[in-house]
This record gives C-alpha cells, structure tokens and sequence, in this order.
C-alpha cells in the first residue's frame, strides 16, 4: 500500500511506523518532512503533490483539518483516515471531498495512551487495514 502522511510530526512519524505501508511524508514545513523520511524507510514529497495514494494520513493541528481534508482526499484512491483528535469534522470533511468509493476513518488517541477512544471505519479494505493497524 502506498501511504501519504501528512504532518510530519509525533503523530505522522507514529502511523508511519505503524501501518505497514511505503510511506511518503509531506508537511507545511519541507525540511520536517524530509527528517521524517530520512529516519526511516519514506520519502517525501511537495505539499501541492498530485501523485496519487492507495491512503491517506491526515495528522495536522485539529484547527486545520478541514482545509487538509479538502487538499489531500483527491489524492486517496483507496482510504483516508486522521489522527486529528476530533471527530465530526473530519468525518463531515470527508464525506464532502473524498471519492464516495474511499474508506474513511478517524480516530481520536494519542500513541503514548493506546488504542483510540472512537473510530469510524468502513469494509473498504485499505480503511480497514489502517485502522486495523492504528488500532493495535
């Protein structure tokens, strides 16, 4: 699966260990996602990037999810997922922009507390694999 990360802070670098997946980190700040993926086995890319992912990984601040969710869905081709912290609006975000055909999930955790208190899924089989993955 390919997998676009986007923030590249605790919370990105995090699903970039835990999804097995070849992961491509992109963020607001260029040289952060180039240190995320120089530390392990990612790339990155520009954050107006139109290559297209099996999933994508919304871990941005909760105050700019909405806009991420906008920019980032055309590029799921599969699933798209967050790890925001907060639920409606992403899932309302997603319903808005992604492909009706993608999986969408969102969690609301952090790594160092375990498994997340919510999630939405669906039996798309890349949303299910993530959250799978983010969930153990």
């Amino acid at each position: 699966m390919k997998l676009l990360v986007v923030g590249a802070g605790e919370m990105g670098r995090w699903v970039a260990d835990t999804v097995d997946a070849a992961v491509a980190f992109c963020d607001a700040d260029a040289s952060v996602a180039a240190d995320a993926a120089a530390s392990r086995e990612a790339r990155h890319v520009p954050t107006d990037s139109t290559e297209s992912f099996d999933a994508v990984c919304l871990a941005v601040p909760m105050s700019t999810i909405d806009a991420a969710v906008e920019q980032y869905a055309p590029l799921a081709t599969d699933a798209i997922f967050d790890v925001s912290g907060v639920m409606g609006d992403p899932l309302a975000a997603m319903d808005a922009h992604a492909p009706e055909s993608n999986g969408r999930v969102s969690t609301r955790f952090s790594p160092r507390r375990g498994s997340p208190a919510t999630s939405r899924s669906s039996p798309q089989p890349t949303a299910h694999a993530c959250s799978r993955s983010v969930r153990q």
